[in-house]
């Protein structure tokens, strides 16, 4: 894990982490409005719901989402709406931090997911010129060595863990699972608004668990072998 290009992804360090299974894609907006199907608490609007924010409630016109953008990364959610919502339904979590940078950059320390060198085609980064996100898996060039699309650039991904800027020399070698508490929590990846160097898979943002914004979204994890229910 990490990085020489900034303090918080120092020192670099190898770690284990124990199988898992990773969703391929960001969850979009249609498997998102599954969800809220069933789930009325979490509706956008809704008085229990963890974000107001208008231009969120724009995106989800009436709670349901446009079907142009059905296969875009779903944003405007929070650490919170993530974990105890979207993610609880699906009996699923959020990766740790070390998982994530693991289904990103594999065993060989690649920068971004498919190698070391820049190649701006490979992912909607600022240097594309896109405005808003574009459909999951459109940058089949850009996937990571396990497969795995979308981990630099469309959007910030949450991780599980807090955030500490020395972490990482105090953190265990073996699954580690990030500080025991913290103020924010990880966010991985970049998105289109950032250029080269915010989506390199070392690269960490971190906000509080209750901040949402129109370029944070999410994947889920699942352990390896399956749990039984």
């Amino acid at each position: 894990m990490g990085s020489t290009e900034s303090p918080d992804e120092q020192p670099v360090h190898e770690v284990t982490v124990s199988p898992f299974l990773i969703d391929k894609y960001p969850v979009t907006n249609e498997a998102y409005e599954a969800f809220l199907e069933g789930s009325p608490l979490w509706k956008p609007g809704s008085k229990n719901t963890l974000l107001l924010d208008e231009d969120y409630l724009a995106h989800w016109s009436n709670g349901r989402v446009p079907q142009a953008i059905a296969q875009h990364p779903v944003v405007w959610v929070s650490w919170w709406q993530v974990v105890k919502g979207y993610c609880a339904w699906r009996l699923a979590r959020l990766p740790r931090e070390a998982e994530w940078e693991f289904a990103g950059r594999g065993t060989d320390g690649r920068v971004y997911p498919w190698g070391t060198h820049w190649r701006p085609r490979r992912c909607n980064s600022y240097r594309l010129g896109a405005h808003w996100t574009s459909p999951v898996g459109e940058f089949t060039e850009g996937r990571s060595p396990f497969g795995v699309m979308d981990m630099s650039g469309n959007v910030w991904e949450w991780c599980a863990d807090w955030y500490a800027p020395d972490w990482y020399r105090v953190s265990p070698r073996e699954n580690p699972v990030g500080p025991p508490y913290g103020r924010a929590h990880v966010l991985r990846g970049g998105s289109r608004f950032n250029y080269a160097n915010y989506v390199r898979l070392t690269k960490c943002l971190y906000f509080p668990p209750h901040r949402s914004d129109l370029s944070i979204g999410f994947r889920c994890v699942k352990p390896w072998p399956p749990t039984p229910l």
